[in-house]
């Protein structure tokens, strides 16, 4: 595996660029992003993976598995680019303080035209209809096969987390593997009272945050999943910014207690 040094681009922003076949980190590296090739039936595709600063192979690491948003679908074709890394608020927190996050951080590319996880139906609120969508969770598991495969996580430390489209899909994801991950963050995502009811059922510690404005994710939908989520016996904690719109990513990810949180969470301790 290739680990490039960062790339200054952008205001804040310094990220890699290309790769070639990954086979792992150095013992020793620089913290940055690498593409992470994998397949799914048979289809080649590349994530990105952060490398912490302090990365050493000797060591068990916590993994976060970060599911983006909407309208940056597609596919990586081999190998990652400033334009598209550059489009994930996550990335802008690991680059302006790369020791911020000790984990390696994992964020596959949902397949153009597709969703995160399985529901029966995508609401367009624009267009007032609801259409059929596909759901990338195939992509999701064999992402994250390939980096228990190729690198040393702690299995005990798997957080699942996700923005928008991503904070939906974490929340749906999280019910179906729930066996997987020590706890959950979702960010400006919400799902129907069914779902949340189930995901409740899996004991997973949960986070929500919501931003009170929000055009996209109409705050009473994430106040109404929480209590949802508590009367079915879960325990979420839950965060509104009431400054903040949809983009509420920087705020979460820059706040030591969600990290301590976030970091501190163990499978075993459910």
């Amino acid at each position: 595996m290739t680990v490039m040094p960062p790339l200054r681009f952008g205001l804040t922003m310094a990220l890699l660029a290309t790769l070639g076949l990954l086979v792992h980190a150095p013992a020793a590296a620089q913290p940055g992003f690498v593409g992470m090739p994998f397949s799914v039936d048979g289809a080649d595709r590349t994530a990105a993976l952060w490398i912490p600063a302090g990365y050493d192979r000797t060591q068990r690491w916590p993994l976060i598995v970060y599911l983006h948003g909407n309208g940056i679908q597609g596919d990586n074709q081999g190998r990652l680019t400033n334009k598209w890394l550059d489009s994930l608020f996550i990335a802008r927190v690991l680059i302006r303080d790369p020791d911020a996050i000790p984990a390696l951080v994992l964020i596959p590319r949902c397949p153009e035209g597709a969703t995160w996880a399985p529901r029966s139906e995508w609401s367009d609120a624009s267009a007032g209809r609801r259409l059929p969508r596909a759901d990338a969770i195939a992509h999701i598991d064999a992402a994250v096969d390939e980096v228990l495969n190729q690198f040393p996580v702690d299995l005990d430390r798997i957080m699942l987390s996700g923005f928008s489209m991503g904070g939906h899909g974490s929340l749906r994801y999280g019910a179906l593997r729930s066996n997987r991950f020590a706890g959950l963050a979702a960010l400006a995502g919400a799902v129907a009272p069914a779902e949340a009811r189930t995901l409740a059922e899996t004991g997973l510690p949960l986070w929500v945050f919501q931003g009170a404005v929000d055009p996209v994710v109409p705050v009473e939908r994430a106040r109404e999943m929480t209590d949802i989520l508590r009367s079915a016996g879960a325990d979420p904690r839950y965060t509104e910014y009431a400054d903040l719109g949809h983009q509420i990513v920087e705020r979460a990810y820059a706040d030591p207690a969600f990290l301590d949180w976030i970091l501190s969470q163990r499978r075993s301790a459910r």
